[in-house]
């Protein structure tokens, strides 16, 4: 499965090439946060890094007092630790890992943070167990949130998609791991969009 998703990510990177030059988020910063069991995560937080690399964004990983963090088989330097993180300093925050198994007093400075985050207006995205911290932080409330939900289940009342422009979202959400390659591509599109001039 690993494979199948690192080839799909080639492919993601290699056709939006085509679309505009490899820089095209080029000096654009985005949190990359990773916390809980990062090994159940591992496909997500690795591929969504690669692939925004890929297109030029600065990625910064943020966690929570770690330095190092398992990402698979490899030990990766965590940037940033989340409550030394200000959400003016990203243009994005992307939300891996697993947040589920602890109580919500745990993520405090991710709540704050993703709250401060979207405040300001930025777009903040979650995948999997992430989408734990986004219900923790009560992100999905408002008249002002605009969402998109790539693969919203059944009788999940806990998150509404509005429909608006990309550009113009606050919120990318996908349910399931299998979202991934669709879901990163909104990331970069909305950002895109959000940032470039046409």
């Amino acid at each position: 499965m690993d494979t199948v998703l690192s080839y799909h990510y080639r492919w993601l990177v290699h056709s939006i090439a085509f679309l505009g030059p490899q820089e095209m988020l080029e000096g654009r910063n985005c949190a990359v946060l990773v916390g809980g069991n990062t090994e159940l995560c591992a496909i997500e937080i690795s591929e969504t890094i690669r692939a925004m690399k890929g297109v030029g964004a600065r990625v910064h990983l943020v966690s929570s007092s770690t330095k190092t963090v398992r990402i698979g088989e490899d030990t990766v330097r965590i940037d940033l630790d989340i409550v030394e993180a200000r959400a003016e300093d990203f243009d994005a925050v992307i939300i891996c890992g697993d947040y589920t198994n602890t109580d919500a007093t745990v993520h405090l400075p991710y709540i704050k943070f993703l709250q401060d985050a979207l405040y300001k207006d930025k777009l903040i995205a979650a995948i999997g167990k992430g989408l734990a911290l986004i219900k923790m932080a009560d992100l999905t409330e408002g008249e002002d949130v605009k969402s998109l939900i790539i693969d919203a289940p059944r009788k999940r009342p806990e998150v509404h998609s509005n429909k608006h422009a990309i550009g113009e979202l606050n919120l990318i959400l996908a349910y399931k791991t299998v979202s991934l390659m669709d879901f990163v591509d909104k990331i970069i599109v909305a950002l895109r969009e959000r940032y470039t001039q046409v």
